[in-house]
């Protein structure tokens, strides 16, 4: 059987390539359930919930290991909280003008919430050659599930460098992403997060900004939300 039962996978720990290699597979897995086999049910829905945030968790601490960031930098560092009811809504054509890779400290993002894996992910991934297409996903739905980022600044330079460099590996890799509906042109390709809000009053400096995240590091539930008028 070409995607086992999830209880039949095994990540391996031999090294940080070899553990990326598991967490694409755990993802093919997560998203031929939902999108082939149709697994999913009012009953185990949110184990696999759970399971696919299990997921991104470990592929971000992963990805500090093999992108370890400078001196003097603050660590990257992001909530993500989801609702209830997460309220999925078409992308407005609008909005792709919006997404940006840039990022400030404070920043609030809103989430896309499709099974798959979009564009920035895969290249994060190295996961184009065994993706399969019906897994490669095009922006179509906002959620009401939001991010906090409480990391370091990324800035429109930084920006315009990564886009760059995940155009060109595109480039090497268009006629699969046309078959999945994908091209450099079409905004649902769209790269990065859009800002929904920022927070005010946030502290400035890398001491005061790690001591943030280190008393925000200490907490794992968001109690309450409060919209301002």
């Amino acid at each position: 059987m070409e995607f086992p039962e999830l209880l039949q996978k095994k990540i391996d720990e031999t090294d940080l390539d070899s553990m990326q290699i598991s967490m694409n597979d755990l993802h093919r897995n997560f998203a031929h359930n939902h999108l082939v086999e149709i697994r999913v049910t009012s009953s185990n829905f949110q184990t696999w919930h759970e399971f696919n945030g299990l997921i991104h968790s470990i592929e971000s601490e992963l990805f500090n290991l093999r992108y370890p960031i400078g001196p003097n930098q603050v660590r990257r560092m992001r909530i993500e909280f989801e609702w209830q009811i997460p309220y999925a809504k078409q992308i407005p054509e609008e909005a792709f003008s919006e997404f940006t890779l840039e990022r400030n400290f404070g920043d609030v993002n809103i989430i896309y919430c499709d099974v798959g894996r979009h564009l920035y992910e895969i290249y994060h991934a190295g996961d184009i050659e065994s993706i399969p297409i019906e897994h490669i996903k095009p922006h179509r739905r906002f959620s009401a599930n939001t991010g906090l980022n409480f990391g370091q600044k990324l800035n429109a330079e930084w920006a315009a460098f990564e886009t760059k460099k995940i155009h060109n590996w595109f480039i090497m890799h268009q006629e699969k992403f046309k078959q999945a509906g994908l091209t450099w042109d079409n905004p649902n390709k769209a790269l990065g997060y859009v800002t929904i809000a920022r927070m005010i009053n946030t502290p400035t400096g890398y001491e005061a900004r790690t001591k943030y995240q280190d008393i925000l590091a200490q907490y794992s539930n968001v109690k309450e939300i409060k919209f301002l008028e």
